[in-house]
């Protein structure tokens, strides 16, 4: 993801892939709001940094609400 938003304004095609990055993050995002791993794996410490930091990368309207779970869940 980050890598996809340093390139995004030489590549405007990076802005779609984003959009599914983000998107395929948020749904991937446990209800205890973190992440694992894989989709509905155990949430970890690791991941669940790995995740906040890539949608904060991208600062999308939906990034401080992931964001929000994901801190009570650490």
């Amino acid at each position: 993801v980050e890598a996809l938003c340093a390139a995004r304004q030489r590549f405007p095609a990076a802005n779609a892939l984003l959009t599914g990055a983000c998107r395929w993050l948020l749904a991937a995002q446990n209800t205890d709001g973190g992440w694992g791993g894989a989709p509905k794996v155990a949430s970890s410490v690791e991941e669940t940094a790995l995740a906040v930091a890539a949608l904060a990368s991208v600062a999308g309207a939906e990034a401080p609400v992931a964001a929000a779970g994901a801190v009570a869940a650490v």
